[in-house]
């Protein structure tokens, strides 16, 4: 009678064990359901704030256009600025796309000048800036580093060079030689609506002036101290080769970058706009992207001007 007595408690330890377990199991499935839907919801804010920081900054630069002279005015070489918001951090940037080294317009030296910034290798370089003037060009002739359709077939890629005019800096990464990491590195500095061979040094990052033939990040640093003090005599310590790609150059287009944070779930937009009002908004989109920089962590932003 003890014996099944004991057997009888065993199986109710087990029992209880077992349902012990099963609790355990489905409290941590529900706890992990829980996380998953505060992550999405936080990421749904933060998107959304990123999208409401665009329009802030847009609506800053129409307020500076507004005010001309009068008042602060928004910086156009991708000083960042911290704004208020009860949801979480935002901050936006705009840049003069007159800042940014056109895809299309830019020559071979200068090409070869920022790539080389970045890749310290001559014979990649050589391929990714023959690649990106057959990319560019109107024939299917492959340049002696360069790539064509046929070359592009054989690393197994089902396109080939696009041979016109280069329609969004996203293809930057489909040109031959162009890693993830190089790209990620370009795509601030380069531009597809400057339509200019040169950079205005009124508002190129301090990362563009740095990649002109010739310069250092010394000298780089400088110009952009000078230019905060409205200054541009540094100009004539520049070195001869990146004088030629330089000038107080202007353009209608400028690139905000939005960056939110929402119970530390982060998300970014990145769109090109004009000061002109469209049909249903006060300034027309020309380019939109839904993506996180990774280079846009500013340790200091400026507030508000």
């Amino acid at each position: 009678m003890r014996g099944q007595r004991g057997i009888a408690l065993i199986m109710v330890l087990w029992s209880m064990a077992i349902m012990t377990l099963i609790a355990m199991i489905f409290s941590r499935g529900v706890s992990t359901d829980l996380m998953l839907s505060r992550y999405f919801i936080n990421q749904v804010r933060a998107s959304a704030l990123a999208e409401a920081g665009i329009w802030r900054a847009a609506m800053m630069l129409l307020d500076s256009q507004q005010q001309g002279s009068r008042g602060a005015r928004m910086r156009l070489d991708g000083t960042p600025y911290r704004l208020t918001a009860d949801e979480g951090r935002l901050q936006v940037a705009a840049q003069s796309e007159a800042g940014l080294i056109d895809l299309n317009q830019a020559s071979p030296e200068l090409l070869h000048s920022l790539i080389g910034h970045y890749t310290r290798d001559d014979a990649l370089t050589d391929t990714i800036v023959d690649a990106i003037l057959d990319w560019r060009d109107g024939d299917s002739i492959a340049r002696t580093h360069g790539a064509e359709d046929e070359d592009y077939a054989a690393m197994g890629l089902a396109y080939g060079a696009r041979d016109g005019r280069i329609n969004s800096t996203d293809e930057l990464r489909r040109i031959a030689g162009v890693s993830q990491d190089l790209y990620g590195r370009l795509l601030p500095l380069v531009s597809i609506f400057s339509n200019q061979g040169r950079v205005s040094v009124r508002y190129a990052p301090r990362e563009v002036l740095a990649s002109l033939p010739d310069m250092t990040g010394e000298l780089a640093d400088s110009m952009v101290d000078q230019r905060e003090q409205a200054s541009y005599a540094i100009m004539s310590a520049m070195p001869a080769r990146a004088r030629r790609y330089i000038g107080l150059l202007k353009s209608p287009f400028i690139r905000i970058r939005s960056k939110a944070t929402v119970a530390g779930v982060s998300a970014g937009i990145t769109a090109t706009i004009m000061l002109k009002a469209g049909p249903r908004l006060p300034v027309t989109i020309v380019s939109w992207r839904e993506v996180l920089d990774k280079d846009f962590n500013p340790g200091k932003p400026s507030e508000r001007p």
